[in-house]
């Protein structure tokens, strides 16, 4: 307060070369394996790092497991699944000294193996088939992200590779048609996750996105939390306001959502996937079929509206009151009421026919068009750096960060 003191601003406190030289942020050395004194334990260097812990300890390892808990335990880890009768059978009469190299050759190499540790990714990645959390909408080109993940673990795809298409796949050059559609699905990683789609406030929507991309891409890397930055210097790791703008403006200028003429709705962006021949003409030949059906599904929608019209007619008539007869007094009681209770069940029939195909044909025109689509990263026509939020508010602009 400059009534009660003339003092200049404060020194910084944080040190942020200071906390760059922390161990955490060194390069990795080759570290000596410690000597043990059971010799003949340590199968690996690294179980000398285990075993000098547990002599320190005074702690004895445990013997080594039977061959059935051990079949167990690394087909439930690798897969998730339990061994087979056959599988046990298989490992139990297999007398080789290379009997458990055969086995975890055989669950690496399964379906699986890629569907267990992909979901994994997926947890890191906040995959989910639904999008937002206020609305129960159908994140329809998930799936694509979700399938190249199991594909990457099931085939053993460099980590260096997998996180470079994961961040940048649609800049990748590409041999084929097929590696090319694969490095696009990719960075599903950035696109995918809590967007609240009907969120009103659209810059707030884009900040908040963005601010998921940059935590994302933090925690998953570099296993740290970069989230902090948005509003204020890192307390903990030595990450700046600029270090967070910085990396945020690469996104923003690589726009994830767009606004719809619907209310305060808003989708994400998705990008048309390259075909090759074979797909293409195997995809036109799958939309023709569709739209036959669809053309026929309308045809009897008209069809039975036309005969619930004829119904309504029928029912009209018979709320009309009629001149009786001496002749046909007798049956005036009864003839008539049983005959507009059956029109009226076969109106009720009609309408609940109608509904659930007015509902089946609203579903096939929405997948009317299958080109293959995903939801993936592109960038802007005029990228740009972003200005620091002060206080991680969009509506209060600071700085212009470079990207």
């Amino acid at each position: 307060d400059p009534r009660e003191s003339t003092n200049d601003r404060p020194e910084r406190r944080l040190n942020i070369e200071e906390g760059r030289r922390h161990w955490a942020f060194q390069p990795v050395s080759p570290q000596q394996p410690p000597s043990v004194k059971d010799e003949t334990w340590p199968l690996d260097p690294l179980d000398r790092f285990l075993l000098a812990k547990l002599e320190t300890a005074g702690i004895q390892p445990v013997a080594d497991a039977d061959r059935y808990t051990w079949l167990r335990r690394v087909s439930l880890d690798l897969t998730g699944l339990p061994p087979t009768p056959g599988d046990i059978e298989s490992f139990i009469s297999d007398n080789s000294p290379y009997a458990c190299e055969t086995v975890v050759d055989r669950l690496l190499g399964s379906r699986a193996f890629g569907e267990r540790w992909a979901r994994h990714w997926l947890d890191l990645t906040g995959y989910a088939d639904m999008m937002g959390t206020s609305n129960n909408v159908f994140a329809e080109h998930a799936w694509r992200y979700r399938d190249y993940l199991i594909d990457v673990f099931h085939k053993d795809k460099p980590f260096d590779r997998f996180m470079l298409e994961q961040i940048a796949g649609d800049l990748l050059p590409a041999s084929s048609t097929e590696e090319r559609a694969e490095n696009i699905i990719a960075t599903g990683f950035l696109m995918l996750g809590d967007v609240e789609i009907v969120e009103p406030d659209k810059p707030k929507l884009e900040a908040d996105h963005i601010d998921t991309q940059v935590s994302k891409l933090g925690t998953v890397f570099m296993g740290m939390t970069l989230g902090c930055a948005r509003c204020h210097d890192h307390k903990f790791d030595p990450i700046q306001l600029s270090d967070y703008y910085g990396i945020a403006g690469i996104f923003r200028s690589s726009p994830s959502t767009h606004k719809i003429p619907f209310g305060v709705w808003s989708k994400l962006n998705t990008t048309e996937l390259p075909e090759t021949p074979e797909q293409l003409a195997g995809r036109q030949q799958r939309e023709a079929e569709h739209a036959e059906k669809l053309a026929a599904m309308r045809a009897e929608q008209t069809a039975l509206t036309e005969e619930r019209k004829t119904l309504e007619a029928k029912l009209t008539e018979s709320e009309q009151p009629k001149p009786e007869s001496p002749s046909a007094a007798s049956s005036a009681a009864s003839s008539p009421a049983v005959d507009r209770a059956a029109l009226v069940r076969q109106r009720e029939e009609l309408n609940g026919k109608l509904k659930t195909l007015a509902q089946t044909i609203q579903h096939a025109e929405f997948f009317s068009s299958m080109v293959p689509r995903a939801f993936a990263m592109h960038d802007a026509e005029k990228p740009a750096d972003m200005p620091i939020f002060i206080r991680g508010n969009p509506y209060a602009p600071g700085t212009i960060v470079p990207r």
